[in-house]
């Protein structure tokens, strides 16, 4: 029974300790300016991370918003922000670029192909299912998906996360309790 234990207790530390630090620094990621994407260059930043798309009308502009916000706020700490596609097709860097322009902050916007884009959704457990509409014979679509802002220390571990509907003062007083 002891043995038991000791093997359940290994097991859980073993799967809390995720971390970026594998597959995930060597993924070739797109920023929105069309440069290539490094993600060790961000190790000693905090980072707020949103996975979603730029044809959204409501969850993702009011995550980035909230984001930049909090931005705004907290201005002098070692804070990034990123906005990672979950529709790579339509999310081009151009895309991006044009819409990340609509708020205050800098925030990264990244694209890529799908099959590296899904290293990461692994690892952050974003899921998404497409929702397709037909209005005047035209067939339009979007997402239903995972609606949190992740917040990530400099070692890339996930501090904590956070819906969709928080407001930037909340979220600002709550990452501001790690940043010092």
């Amino acid at each position: 029974m002891n043995l038991l234990r000791l093997f359940i207790l290994l097991l859980f530390l073993f799967s809390c300790s995720k971390k970026i630090d594998k597959e995930i620094y060597h993924i070739p990621l797109i920023k929105q300016d069309g440069s290539k994407f490094n993600w060790k260059d961000l190790n000693h930043f905090y980072k707020l991370i949103f996975f979603g798309y730029t044809y959204c009308p409501d969850i993702c502009p009011v995550a980035l918003r909230t984001m930049d916000q909090t931005k705004m706020i907290v201005a002098n700490k070692p804070l990034v922000l990123i906005f990672v596609t979950i529709d790579p097709q339509r999310d081009t860097p151009e895309q991006l670029t044009m819409y990340l322009s609509n708020f205050k902050s800098p925030i990264i916007g990244l694209t890529g192909n799908v099959e590296d884009l899904k290293i990461f959704y692994k690892y952050f457990n974003i899921s998404f299912s497409i929702e397709k509409n037909h209005h005047h014979d035209q067939e339009t679509y979007g997402y239903n998906h995972t609606p949190f802002i992740y917040f990530l220390s400099p070692e890339d571990e996930v501090i904590k996360t956070f819906p969709t509907g928080i407001s930037s003062n909340t979220l600002s007083k709550e990452i501001i309790k790690y940043i010092n």
